[in-house]
């Protein structure tokens, strides 16, 4: 039944085809552009160094967003969506968090590494599992042990 209404609908012929109206289409070029109003780049310079002058004030004497070092991938980075905050910390290197997390420093120095003589993380909870009676520290000293002896 519907193999039925659907060949009531499609054309017997290439000279049917043709004979029936053609779809119009439609020009997407034809319609008229959408005006954008012009961005006035001086007043948001202003603005963005009006808040940057909040963040840090160490760039109050800055009269002109331009007078820092940082300008030109500070506004590119604006431009790219970014934040005043997020600008600025990304930009200027010596910008600190105004967040209230200044003081939260990972415990170990960036690039410390696991000491000579003693198993990371995840081989030592391995360790733990297969000698359960003894502690880090003599677990890391029976790596020691058997490494070294292992080693000569």
């Amino acid at each position: 039944m519907e193999e039925e209404k659907l060949d009531e609908l499609l054309p017997d012929t290439a000279a049917e085809a043709e004979a029936q109206e053609p779809i119009p289409e439609q020009d997407v070029l034809t319609e008229p552009p959408v005006e954008e109003e012009p961005v006035d780049y001086e007043q948001l310079a202003a603005e963005d160094l009006a808040e940057i002058k909040r963040l840090d004030p160490s760039y109050a004497p800055a009269s002109h967003l331009g007078e820092l070092p940082f300008a030109r991938r500070f506004a590119e980075l604006r431009d790219l969506g970014l934040s005043v905050k997020e600008a600025l910390a990304a930009a200027a290197p010596r910008f600190e968090r105004q967040d209230g997390k200044t003081h939260l420093r990972a415990v170990a120095p960036r690039g410390a590494r696991i000491p000579e003589g003693t198993l990371d993380r995840d081989r030592m909870k391995e360790a733990k599992q297969l000698f359960a009676g003894l502690s880090e520290q003599e677990i890391n000293a029976l790596y020691r042990r058997v490494t070294h002896a292992h080693n000569d």
